[in-house]
């Protein structure tokens, strides 16, 4: 049952991460994807502005960890152990193992980042610290450092509206927070 909870949400994530600025929409990606030869878009921002996707440079893997140990308030590792597995795969450097840190944020990553994201997200400690929906504003001006924008309070009313726990509704909201590109990028 909590992989399809886990599967639900991370599909809402990813909707709701499709529809922020900087990428393109989810209806632009189904075209793309129904016609004859599959052509990678050549910008991820329709419109007047062009950013190509590996200019997006993010934040080093240790001061995401950071980030998120600031967030809680916790350094128990528990919370930071599927992070941490993927440590390579987010972009670290091992230079033991060969592998150069790498600062691009790529379909990849984002889904790795995401599901590492599972043991934090779903933690007594942010329930405890932001129960929803009480704490929902807190949480993303905690997370961001900023007051709340209207974006993101279309993306609570968004997941208020979702039929499911309270609880899961702050783990889907700790998944849309903590993988947008204002939590990860430079």
């Amino acid at each position: 049952m909590r992989v399809f909870a886990f599967l639900g949400i991370a599909f809402s994530c990813l909707f709701l991460y499709s529809n922020c600025s900087g990428f393109n929409s989810l209806n632009t990606w189904t075209t793309s994807l129904s016609s004859s030869s599959f052509l990678a878009p050549q910008s991820s921002t329709p419109g007047l502005f062009k950013i190509e996707r590996n200019a997006i440079k993010i934040l080093p893997y240790d001061i995401r960890i950071n980030k998120l140990k600031s967030l809680v308030g916790s350094e128990d590792s528990s919370l930071y152990t599927k992070l941490e597995s993927k440590r390579i795969e987010l972009g670290a450097y091992d230079y033991a193992k060969g592998a150069g840190q790498d600062l691009t944020w790529i379909d990849s990553r984002l889904t790795a980042w995401t599901e590492g994201l599972q043991p934090y997200c779903s933690s007594p400690l942010l329930r405890s610290k932001f129960p929803f929906p009480q704490s929902a504003m807190m949480f993303i001006e905690t997370a961001m450092g900023r007051d709340v924008n209207s974006q993101d309070q279309s993306n609570i009313a968004e997941i208020t509206a979702a039929n499911i726990s309270n609880e899961m509704r702050l783990e889907l909201l700790c998944y849309v927070t903590l993988s947008s590109l204002e939590f990860v990028a430079k």
